[in-house]
């Protein structure tokens, strides 16, 4: 009796060891799935930001072919659903005078580029800043100018995520193959303005730029200023 007492408690012992090495290698596969998951959607929110920019860069040269000059492209979009492209009251505004009446250079009219403007979704943004402007918007600016991308004597055309969180500005930098020091986004120190929206013309105030190391000649990339915790992704759609 003493035998078989003393084999079912080592029975009883393995059966407790081998249930915990299985609890704690289920916990750990538990917690791979859900960062692979995780990795997955970052993923799949970086291809969908990279497109949109790609396909507004497309429309902007498919207009300029088509004899649009640059000062006559207009990013004004139907933003309250009348079917009104020139709205005087709208936010953001791009109206542009220089625009032809027909609306054959508006990137986002059927009669030009034919693009559906797209708001970046809410989870893709720092709502800690959602009270400054452009917050919640794909912001088309006139003022900044991308070190060493065009011949760097004028301001470029350019595509802004403002207020991205950090998470999605490391993925956009390691899907472009674009340094993250230490595991950080590059860090920005110029005076740039990314809320100077385009309006048929360029800023002539001072430069604003974006020169950190690592996206010298990047005509697309994600930075954080040096002056706050905030993140940016930006695209240039015309280099000058």
């Amino acid at each position: 009796m003493k035998n078989e007492s003393g084999n079912v408690l080592i029975i009883l012992l393995v059966a407790i060891v081998l249930l915990g090495a299985l609890t704690a290698l289920l916990t750990r596969s538990g917690g791979s799935t859900n960062e692979t998951g995780e990795l997955e959607q970052q993923s799949i929110v970086v291809s969908e930001i990279l497109r949109y920019a790609s396909s507004i860069e497309a429309a902007v040269t498919r207009l300029r072919q088509r004899g649009c000059s640059e000062n006559q492209l207009s990013f004004q979009y139907d933003a309250d659903g009348d079917g009104d492209y020139t709205d005087t009251g709208e936010t953001p505004d791009y109206r542009n005078a220089n625009a032809p009446s027909d609306l054959s250079c508006h990137i986002f009219h059927p009669n030009g580029g034919g693009q559906t403007y797209e708001s970046p979704e809410a989870d893709w943004l720092d709502s800690t800043h959602s009270a400054i402007v452009t917050y919640g918007d794909y912001a088309f600016t006139r003022r900044t100018e991308i070190a060493d991308v065009g011949e760097n004597t004028e301001k470029d055309l350019t595509l802004f995520i403002n207020f991205i969180i950090r998470d999605l500005c490391v993925a956009i930098n390691n899907t472009l193959d674009l340094p993250n020091p230490s595991g950080e986004p590059p860090v920005d120190d110029g005076d740039f303005n990314s809320t100077d929206l385009f309006d048929g013309t360029f800023d002539t105030g001072s430069v604003s730029d974006v020169n950190p190391p690592e996206l010298i000649g990047e005509k697309s990339g994600c930075f954080k200023h040096s002056s706050n915790d905030q993140y940016f992704f930006y695209h240039v759609l015309i280099a000058r």
